[in-house]
């Protein structure tokens, strides 16, 4: 099993007492769709999370002794070339603008490049989600553009995504910033 330290943060696999506080979490996020967001399936996340499956890596975010939120990591075979990886973190909305979020990515991106053979980290994020982006530029991700009309709204219309992304070298400083590059 993956468990990660970070400053104030712990990275683990979920317990199954946690399934409530996991459905909560995910229902009260108007972007995930309802399958996404379903009893079932995050049975299965808890009971598949603390290692990859299938490409996979479901990890939740403790706080203080408590689950704060879940974060993950994305390499679909024949999906994304070896290598390249996603990152995506939700955070029980108490909370955010904590800390917490920015050492819970810190701590995975740190894993993928150093254990998990990344070369590109890559995270996407609203549009609109100024906090997010805040946090990937912290940490030296590059914004490489606008995912136009990408993710469903409950709506039916469609929201624009930023995607960020950086590399090994990026990471080790021995490439250029990000703020160089483009």
């Amino acid at each position: 099993m993956i468990e990660l330290e970070g400053q104030g943060i712990r990275l683990r696999a979920f317990r199954p007492d946690e399934l409530p506080l996991l459905v909560a979490e995910r229902q009260a996020d108007p972007s995930l769709p309802p399958k996404r967001t379903s009893a079932p399936m995050l049975r299965t996340k808890i009971r598949r999370s603390g290692r990859f499956v299938d490409g996979r890596l479901d990890l939740a975010i403790e706080g203080s002794g408590a689950l704060i939120g879940s974060i993950e990591a994305r390499q679909p075979r024949r999906e994304m070339p070896a290598g390249v990886y996603e990152i995506g973190i939700s955070l029980l909305p108490v909370e955010r603008g904590r800390g917490a979020g920015t050492e819970a990515v810190r701590t995975l991106v740190r894993y993928l490049f150093d254990e998990a053979d990344a070369h590109r980290v890559q995270a996407s994020t609203a549009l609109t989600n100024s906090a997010m982006r805040r946090v990937l530029e912290k940490l030296g991700f590059g914004f490489e553009g606008v995912l136009r009309e990408f993710m469903p709204a409950p709506d039916g219309a469609r929201v624009d995504y930023a995607l960020y992304a950086i590399t090994r070298s990026d990471w080790n400083g021995a490439g250029p910033s990000p703020a160089q590059d483009s």
